[in-house]
This record gives structure tokens, sequence and C-alpha cells, in this order.
């Protein structure tokens, strides 16, 4: 997708009729049993793409096929991501610094009556992150995968309510690893709050037992764009990007979050009081360090909801 054209064949979004609940599980079944959506691994995935599409406004078909499930999550086709945001009103431009061996590519967003914002993504990006392999995608189409990186990460800074809280590509979630490196493991330490919330033996059991989580590594630096964090003055992580703005860990985390508190089985107000019961503060309140502990141990199923 070269630029803001390239959408002009997924224009044909508009709201889908309606299905029932009945009609959507019937369309999931022959959606499976067809074998044309190869990452649906069962009626249940395909009903989730269906209602999941349904809730952005776009067909039952094309739900099927630009929606995702990678690594038990959704994720969404760029171009479709670049619909989402054309159907809102959005509007971006694009600039390589060559057009012919591009190794930077800008993409600057604009929405009537705010700022524009101008996201940036390099090879050198693409390396830190360990994206580029000997004879991969990036060796052979560093132009597309540069503006696809720099266009997906601008749309979820810029506008996430367009995309449903589905924003990141297939690709994307491909690369954000499922468990800890070797290189990164270290051992876990738990802040009282925490521990308090397991019983004394099982608490002690994590502290010393518990394999390192990927999460603690999104501690140390961004994972979407590879810098390290500093710190300000209210302990809060941040980094410079090229372009003069500021990537903030607070958004880094926000998506993953959600991700994790639903799969634990909470939805936004019962999430609400189990910290309020646990540690009489709200999200916000809580340090970088403890939000991320939290996550872990809700993801590793050490604390459930009642």
């Amino acid at each position: 997708m070269e630029n803001e054209k390239d959408t002009k064949a997924l224009e044909v979004i508009k709201q889908p009729q309606l299905m029932t609940i009945g009609d959507a599980r019937v369309f999931a079944q022959a959606a499976y049993e067809s074998g044309l959506f190869t990452d649906v691994k069962s009626e249940a995935q395909a009903l989730v793409k269906v209602i999941a599409g349904r809730e952005l406004g776009i067909p039952a078909i094309m739900a099927m096929q630009k929606l995702y499930i990678v690594n038990n999550k959704i994720g969404m086709a760029a171009e479709l991501m670049g619909a989402l945001l054309h159907k809102a009103g959005y509007s971006w431009s694009i600039q390589f610094d060559d057009q012919d061996k591009p190794t930077v590519c800008e993409v600057t967003f604009s929405f009537s009556g705010r700022t524009n914002y101008t996201s940036r993504f390099t090879l050198k990006d693409a390396g830190r992150a360990g994206l580029i392999k000997s004879g991969g995608a990036w060796e052979k189409y560093p132009k597309d995968l540069l503006f696809s990186r720099a266009f997906t990460a601008g749309a979820r800074k810029y506008a996430p309510e367009a995309l449903g809280g589905i924003s990141y590509t297939p690709e994307e979630l491909e690369s954000i690893p499922v468990e800890a490196t070797a290189e990164s493991k270290t051992n876990e330490v738990i802040p009282v709050e925490v521990a308090t919330l397991l019983p004394a033996k099982e608490a002690i059991e994590v502290e010393s037992d518990t394999k390192p989580h990927p999460l603690e590594q999104f501690l140390q630096k961004c994972p979407e764009h590879g810098d390290r964090w500093s710190i300000n003055k209210f302990k809060k992580r941040y980094h410079k990007m090229p372009d003069g703005n500021f990537c903030n860990f607070s958004n880094i985390i926000r998506p993953i979050a959600a991700e994790v508190v639903k799969a634990a089985g909470y939805d936004v107000e019962g999430f609400k009081v189990f910290l309020k019961d646990n540690y009489k503060k709200s999200w916000s309140q809580i340090s970088e360090e403890e939000q991320v502990a939290i996550l872990n141990l809700l993801d590793r199923k050490e604390v459930k909801s009642n």
C-alpha cells in the first residue's frame, strides 16, 4: 500500500446487515469447514472474527479475510486498517528517504481540527527488533514493510478509536515474543502487594520458581521502537523519537494490558474492583513495575477473577 489511494479498493466498507447470533454461528461453521481461512482453528474462532468485524462495521466475509488470529490475539491487515481510517475521515502522506533503496519511511497523519502526527520507522528499527532475516521479506520488500510499520504504529497512536482495539497486524503479532528468551531471563521480583494476593506458600513458590515473563522486558526498552526508556521526575518511562515526538510506556502497555485482563476473566468494571480491593489504587496510580507484575500474574493465571 504505497499511498492513501491504495485503500480505495476497500472503500466498499459499509455497515453490514446485522446477523442474529444464530445466523452468525451458521456462517462461522461454514467458514471454518470451508478450509479457506487457515488461521481459524475452530468454529468459535470464526465466530469471534465475525463478531469483531461486526463491531468494526465490516461485512462477515471481509472480517474472515482481513482479520487474523495470531498467538491467540486478533490482528488486522494493514490495508483494512487504512480503509477504516479513510472511512473515519483521516488522511495521510508518505515520504521515503530514497525511492529506490529506502531506509526510512515517514507517514504524516492528519484529521480536521487536530494537530498532524508523523510516525517514522527505519531499517535500523527493524534490525533492533530482530525483523531482518537473510533472504527474508525485509530484504526483498523493504519499501512496503517500512511503510506498513510506520503506518500501523502511527495509526495506533493517532487514531485508536477508528481501529476498535485491534491495532496490530498479523506480522506484528508474530514478531512479539510469546516467551522469554534465554538472554532476557532474570529472577522475578514480586512487590509485597502482589505477593499478598496469594497464599504464603504459593507466593514463595512464585517468587523462586516461576519463569521470567515476556512483559518484563517492556520495562527495559520500548518493544515498538527498541529504544531504552528514560525516567521522568514522576518515575514514568518515555523516550524521544527522531521526529521530536515522545513515546511512553503507558501507551505501549495499554492495549497489552487490556488483552491480559480480558483473558483473565475481568471486564473493565471488574478489574477496577479487583484493583480497589487489592491495592486501594486505580491503574494509573500504580507504579509501572507493579503494573507489569500484576499483568504477569494474571497472564499466568495465578490470580483469577471470582
